[in-house]
């Protein structure tokens, strides 16, 4: 009885760390990405600012 108490017990852990894991990963992912974009936009609007200039002239 105890050692199936145990098992369970450590299943759930697992399945908890496991999601735990996968959860800040995602959430990891999403900040990188999210950062990546902002940089991109900031990129691209350097150069679209750079380019609007260019036809200005």
């Amino acid at each position: 009885m105890f050692f199936t108490n145990t098992k369970h017990a450590c299943y759930i852990i697992t399945k908890t760390h496991v999601t735990f894991l996968i959860l800040n990963f995602s959430f990891n992912f999403f900040v990188a990405l999210i950062f990546v974009l902002l940089k991109l936009t900031r990129h691209l609007n350097n150069h679209f600012t750079r380019v609007s200039v260019a036809f200005d002239k």
